[in-house]
C-alpha cells in the first residue's frame, strides 16, 4: 500500500510540475534550498533528503545550475565540500510554483479531518520508528524453519 501511495503521489506531483520543466526530485531539492537557513545545502545532505545517489544529485545539481536556479561553489574552509545555493531566479521559480503545489496538497488532504490527519501523522512516525529499529532483513532460512510442517511446501520437507 505504501508503494502504491508513493507512486500515485509522485505521478500527481510530476504532472503538476511538468509545465515548469521540473520533476518531484528537483522540486524537493529547490524547496530544501528555499527553506534552509542561508538558502544553501551540501549535495551529500540533499542526497540523504531525496533518497538518491550522489551521482544523481550531481546530475540534478548540474541541471539546476545550467538553468540558473542554483549556484555551485566550493566550501570556504573545507575544499572537499561543495555548496549549492539558491539563486534569485531559483527563489522566483519556487515562489511562482508554490501556490499551485499548495493547492495540490490541499486537494489531497481535503477529505481528511484534523483528527484523521493527526492520526495519519502519528502512524507514519510510528512506522518510521519501527523501520529504524529493524536490524536487517530476517533470514529466509530462519523463516522457513519457523513455519509448521503443514505450511511448508513439499519441496521444503
Amino acid at each position: 500500500m505504501q508503494f502504491m501511495i508513493f507512486k500515485k503521489l509522485q505521478e500527481l506531483m510530476n504532472q503538476s510540475l511538468q509545465p515548469y520543466g521540473i520533476n518531484d526530485t528537483i522540486w524537493t531539492a529547490l524547496i530544501m534550498l528555499y527553506s534552509s537557513p542561508g538558502r544553501y545545502i551540501y549535495p551529500s545532505d540533499l542526497s540523504h533528503i531525496v533518497v538518491s545517489s550522489r551521482t544523481n544529485i550531481t546530475r540534478f545539481a548540474d541541471e539546476m545550475v545550467k538553468k540558473g536556479w542554483v549556484s555551485r561553489k566550493g566550501h570556504e574552509t573545507d575544499r572537499r565540500k561543495v555548496v549549492l545555493s539558491l539563486t534569485a531566479a531559483g527563489t522566483d521559480l519556487v515562489e511562482s510554483i508554490m501556490p499551485k503545489q499548495w493547492a495540490v496538497y490541499q486537494a489531497i488532504w481535503k477529505d481528511f479531518s484534523l483528527a484523521e490527519k493527526k492520526q495519519m501523522q502519528a502512524f507514519q512516525y510510528k512506522l518510521v520508528d519501527s523501520i529504524a529499529n529493524v536490524n536487517g532483513i530476517p533470514d529466509a532460512a530462519a523463516d522457513r524453519a519457523a513455519k509448521p510442517d503443514s505450511v511448508k511446501s513439499s519441496h521444503q520437507k
